[in-house]
């Protein structure tokens, strides 16, 4: 299970879906573990423990979300459920791990625009 840092630096900059990403003092992540062993080395992130599965998805913007989405291909149904919602396992194939209320949501923020 990925534990729930706080960074703790200035300039800490992560690579977010192919793309450098500042990220302000105070933030919670959900680090991968060799992530986080190199980054708490370091002094950029420090450790408030282990993520609850609930916690899962909490951390997707509908930024995050959008740029996933934009990736699907709307011809391939493993990509889209028969009611046109990005279907969760492309979802987590973009390392975008939500559940279906949570992308529900995203989508109805995403469509109103």
């Amino acid at each position: 299970m990925a534990n729930t840092h706080v960074v703790d630096h200035d300039s800490l900059y992560l690579m977010v879906k192919g793309t450098l990403t500042h990220v302000e003092r105070g933030t919670e992540l959900t680090l991968p573990a060799a992530a986080a062993k190199k980054l708490e080395a370091s002094g950029k992130v420090k450790s408030l423990g282990k993520a609850k599965s609930a916690d899962v998805g909490s951390e997707v913007t509908p930024e995050v979300f959008a740029a996933a989405v934009a990736k699907l291909n709307k011809e391939n149904k493993d990509h889209y459920t028969n009611a046109g919602l990005p279907e969760l396992k492309a979802l987590k194939a973009l390392d975008i791990n939500i559940n279906a209320a949570t992308r529900d949501a995203l989508w109805e923020a995403l469509n109103a625009e």
